[in-house]
């Protein structure tokens, strides 16, 4: 790039740990963030991102009054998006599915369940 600045993206880790005064939970309630910024080199993005995941923790309380911590776990992926993604992309994983075509009905959603127009994909899969 011109400027010096390479395009780095980061999965980040969250977890939400509520604090009800004994053992915390085992299974916890997560979340992966995509982050994308602007860095010299790899080293000053992975600082960037560790701080960026750091800043973004925050606690409450509950209906319960449990304390409810949203806490930073760390940075579970780095790539350099210059060397492996178009300009309009931030992210991509490469995984092995079975059938995918053949199970495209139950794999991507119609578009109005996708959350932001107001559904609810994914849905909780019945054991």
């Amino acid at each position: 790039m011109a400027t010096g600045l390479g395009r780095y993206g980061a999965k980040l880790l969250f977890q939400y740990r509520v604090d009800r005064g004994g053992e915390p939970d085992v299974y916890r309630l997560v979340e992966e963030r995509i982050v994308t910024l602007a860095a010299p080199d790899a080293d000053h993005a992975y600082r960037q991102f560790k701080r960026i995941g750091r800043a973004g923790g925050f606690a409450y309380h509950n209906d319960e009054g449990h304390k409810v911590v949203f806490e930073f776990v760390g940075v579970m992926d780095m790539k350099d998006l210059d060397s492996v993604c178009d300009d309009n992309e931030s992210w991509y994983e490469l995984k092995t599915m079975k059938q995918p075509m053949e199970r495209r009905a139950s794999l991507i959603p119609a578009k109005s369940q996708l959350k932001i127009f107001g559904g609810s994909w994914p849905a909780r899969r019945k054991k």
